[in-house]
């Protein structure tokens, strides 16, 4: 269960600032300094390598089948792809809602690895042994 909350806060850790690519106008105004903002180009090469990366550990990592790995890593790709490529606010909107998408996808890997595991135990039981 440790493993699963380390892995979940290192995702949000290292792509949390897709947050801030969505108004980056208005930070540049408050005088905020946001990776985007200091990092434009490192940020939003970050978002196109890191969420696919993510993406294929989960994947391998818990032993996801084809299914999830193809929706896990291509949703990665394509939200990745679209916060290098597309760097309009409005487009950072939609970005960032397929984001959300993405990490909700990412924790429900991470929950169901947990709960496959966590059924190993259970299955190897004796009594259940035809």
């Amino acid at each position: 269960m440790h493993f699963a909350l380390i892995i979940s806060a290192l995702i949000v850790f290292t792509t949390v600032h897709a947050a801030d690519f969505r108004d980056e106008k208005g930070d540049r105004l408050e005088g905020k300094i946001t990776l985007p903002i200091a990092f434009p180009e490192a940020s939003r090469t970050c978002m196109l390598i890191l969420l696919f990366c993510w993406s294929i550990f989960l994947s391998i990592f818990w032993n996801a089948g084809t299914i999830i790995f193809i929706m896990l890593s291509g949703l990665g790709a394509i939200v990745g792809v679209r916060f290098f490529t597309q760097r309009k606010a409005d487009a950072d909107r939609r970005s960032y809602l397929l984001y959300n998408i993405w990490l909700s996808l990412a924790h429900i890997c991470l929950g169901a690895g947990q709960f496959q595991a966590s059924l190993i135990p259970f299955l190897s039981h004796p009594m259940l042994q035809l």
